[in-house]
């Protein structure tokens, strides 16, 4: 069975040549990282402008499960900073905890 990820969780995309490569998931396929998500949320997203992307609306491209972003080597305050484009991934399998 397929591991399940939420927005926030931190893999590794195995297609990725680099395993020490980070990856943050933003969304999924059932949840859209919007600004009623965040509204919903008990804490916080460790994603440094989070609330832009929200209003944004980061969705999933019909036909993938997850979108993903690379997190760059250094958190700035904490906070996982994106670094690249945002990557969507047809099933758990192309990921790992």
């Amino acid at each position: 069975m397929t591991a399940q990820y939420t927005i926030g969780d931190i893999v590794i995309l195995l297609r990725d040549d680099v395993k020490t490569n980070r990856y943050i998931v933003v969304a999924t396929e059932k949840q859209s990282l919007d600004k009623d998500y965040l509204k919903s949320l008990t804490g916080t997203l460790n994603i440094k402008d989070v609330s832009k992307l929200a209003g944004i609306g980061i969705k999933v491209t019909k036909g993938f499960k997850y979108k993903v972003c690379k997190c760059a080597e250094k958190y700035e305050n904490g906070f996982c900073v994106l670094e690249g484009n945002l990557i969507d991934i047809l099933d758990g399998t192309e990921l790992e905890r």
